[in-house]
């Protein structure tokens, strides 16, 4: 685990260890589409959240989500002869956030992220040269709706803009990235 990592999961131990043992937990799972800057391939995403509600419209939250992107090759000369390079490409985010909602009390709850920080690890892997990584802090903020389809369960869509602070893949192309997702969540204790 990157240094980073480390520090991810120690400031997301802390945060979890100091919540009321009263508070209502929550799990997730997610899927969707992940749209980057013109010039760079389009990705789904998919990954999974947990959640510790800290007050009725205040949620504290970790995430893992992976952006696996389009495989791809370039040409270029190595050792006197043109070479075929083929690669692939994906983004880890190890995150987490705070989600707050409105109408706490309803079956539809509309909600926001804000902030929601990730260290993102980009890791290229080439054919012929090995693979190579670049690690990167994810800032980004988004939204959506609670969908409740049962008393502690139920659909959740959200849409999330996130930047990078050092925008530049190992390609030397810089991006910011939309990601737009669609999951099932299930909370423990109730809404």
């Amino acid at each position: 685990m990157t240094r980073i990592g480390r520090l991810v999961a120690l400031l997301a131990a802390i945060l979890f260890a100091s919540v009321p043992a009263r508070a209502q937990g929550e799990i997730s799972g997610f899927g969707g589409l992940a749209s980057l800057s013109p010039g760079s391939p389009h990705g789904g995403v998919f990954g999974a959240k947990a959640g510790i509600w800290i007050a009725q419209h205040l949620q504290l939250f970790g995430e893992y989500s992976r952006v696996p992107l389009d495989p791809s090759y370039y040409l270029t000369y190595m050792q006197g002869a043109l070479a075929r390079i083929d690669y692939t490409r994906r983004y880890d985010l190890v995150g987490g956030g705070l989600l707050i909602r409105f109408l706490a009390d309803r079956k539809v709850q509309p909600f926001v992220v804000i902030p929601h920080v990730a260290a993102a690890r980009y890791t290229l892997s080439k054919n012929l040269t090995g693979n190579s990584n670049q690690t990167d802090l994810a800032v980004g903020a988004g939204g959506g709706v609670r969908l409740y389809c049962g008393e502690n369960w139920g659909i959740q869509p959200e849409y999330r803009a996130e930047g990078f602070v050092n925008p530049s893949d190992l390609l030397g192309r810089s991006f910011g990235g939309h990601i737009l997702t669609a999951g099932l969540f299930l909370q423990f204790g109730g809404k």
